[in-house]
């Protein structure tokens, strides 16, 4: 026993030494702060998960850890969480970190115990280091909005620093009217356009929807948690690369000088509402433009918001920001396991939207060049729209994105929506190859079909035909 005890005690040096190193610390450089400089608060949540996704892990717990920096000090933190069971024996001992945390900043360390349910555990203690580092912190300059829709949260945050920020968090605790946490939810701040290394750019926004994710209550009533209030954490996702921090020039709100905007609003089958912003660069320089969409009810109360960007456009070139509410619906996630739930969303019932534009007079890379048409045919009693865009340019290239907003004869939008452009070609899959990247001279195809989800009928689920329209706009996201 007490070899396995000193082998424990080896492994989690080795933990700890791998945290300080990943947040950027070294051993021998403790900050000079002191403990009681630094507030804490710990929040124990147990969970359940649908067996069938999880397996072993359907039984979980989470600690989360919330700490304050009170001191004057910018500081690396990494903690050892230990807990105890009901008989006082340790049951878990895990490590987290937190890169940088300025003074006055707040973040929050979290803990994953699967395999134990809530009343296995008695306490739980967590030890902080508190370490050197020379990143720059940023959380204390990302201006928060938290606007509630029913069950659901949505937080904008805004880069009101000087820097790019990069891999940003949020971390979610909901209560109940007895400060008791009943749900918690984790995710990145980021654009559905960009991967996992999203760029914050000064005066720039991001928005993301959190929901109390407690699957005991949602697989119990087929409904989320309702709670009381909700406190809202910022931290970095990982560690952040080199250039992930770096001075940049701040998005500049636009002029009619520079963009020429156009709107386009419309609701489909289902009732959720869609918002688009069709821009057009009239300057005469390429710039970057950054949109941000809020929805209110009819009191004027924000409802939830969301983001899109135009990393490059060049003069005349035109482009759409779209902004589609209806792309998720978390508990429909475990349909096909438990059936069909329905969640409400108050974007349903949004009464009006409004927006603001920036733009960014010097993006961080060149406009990039595209060609494209329309090929119009039948195939198995289903019309088909494809549409072919070939790549202009040099360098290797993620493939952009197509977008389209279909009228008919009397002006009225009769489909808008994103083209496929993963496995579906029309039936021709010797003439082209569906890939991720383009070079130069590249073609990928895409498509409007009656199989988009616009034409579902949701109490049927029969493919409606594509209804006939008269023109088409289609607009090229580059990513």
């Amino acid at each position: 026993m007490e070899r396995i005890l000193r082998r424990a005690g080896v492994w989690l040096v080795l933990i700890v030494m791998a945290a300080m190193a990943f947040c950027g610390c070294k051993e021998s450089e403790y900050a000079r702060v002191k403990d009681t400089e630094f507030e804490k608060t710990g929040y124990l949540i147990g969970t359940k998960r649908p067996e069938i996704a999880y397996g072993d892990r359907r039984k979980t717990s989470e600690y989360y850890y919330v700490v304050k920096n009170n001191s004057k000090k910018t500081v690396a933190i990494v903690g050892v969480a230990k807990a105890y069971g009901t008989s006082g024996q340790q049951v878990y001992e895990g490590t987290d970190d937190i890169a940088v945390l300025g003074p006055g900043e707040t973040s929050v360390l979290m803990y994953t115990m699967n395999g134990l349910d809530r009343a296995e555990i008695d306490h739980v203690d967590c030890e902080l280091q508190y370490y050197k580092t020379e990143l720059t912190p940023v959380l204390g300059d990302i201006q928060q909005e938290v606007m509630r829709s029913e069950d659901k949260l949505t937080v904008l945050v805004t880069n009101k620093s000087a820097v790019d920020v990069q891999l940003l968090k949020g971390t979610v605790l909901f209560f109940d009217s007895e400060n008791n946490v009943i749900g918690s939810k984790i995710q990145q701040f980021k654009e559905k356009k960009y991967s996992y290394l999203d760029v914050m750019k000064p005066e720039t926004s991001r928005a993301v929807m959190f929901f109390p994710e407690n699957w005991t209550e949602v697989l119990a009533i087929k409904e989320f948690p309702r709670y009381d209030h909700a406190e809202v954490y910022l931290t970095y996702l990982d560690n952040p690369p080199e250039n992930a921090i770096k001075k940049s020039t701040p998005f500049m709100d636009y002029t009619e000088d520079v963009l020429q905007v156009k709107e386009i609003h419309c609701k489909n089958t289902e009732g959720y509402q869609i918002h688009c912003l069709a821009v057009k660069n009239i300057s005469d320089q390429t710039i970057g433009v950054h949109g941000v969409m809020k929805a209110y009810d009819a009191d004027d109360n924000p409802l939830t918001a969301l983001t899109s960007t135009a990393d490059a456009l060049a003069p005349g070139e035109e482009t759409i920001l779209p902004f589609e509410f209806d792309v998720f619906d978390p508990l429909k996630l475990w349909s096909d396991y438990y059936g069909d739930y329905v969640a409400t969303d108050a974007i349903k019932n949004a009464d009006h939207v409004s927006y603001t534009l920036t733009y960014d007079p010097h993006p961080d890379r060149a406009a990039r060049s595209y060609s494209s048409h329309i090929i119009d045919y039948d195939l198995d009693e289903r019309v088909f729209k494809e549409v072919l865009v070939t790549y202009h340019g040099d360098g290797t290239i993620f493939r952009p994105r197509v977008y389209g907003v279909f009228y008919d004869s009397e002006g009225n939008i009769v489909l808008a929506g994103y083209a496929r452009d993963d496995t579906f070609n029309g039936g021709r899959s010797d003439e082209f190859v569906v890939k991720d990247t383009m070079e130069n001279g590249d073609t990928v195809i895409y498509g409007f079909s009656t199989w988009e989800r616009w034409f579902c009928d949701k109490e049927t689920g029969d493919r409606r035909p594509m209804p006939e329209y008269e023109r088409a706009d289609l607009y090229i996201i580059d990513n």
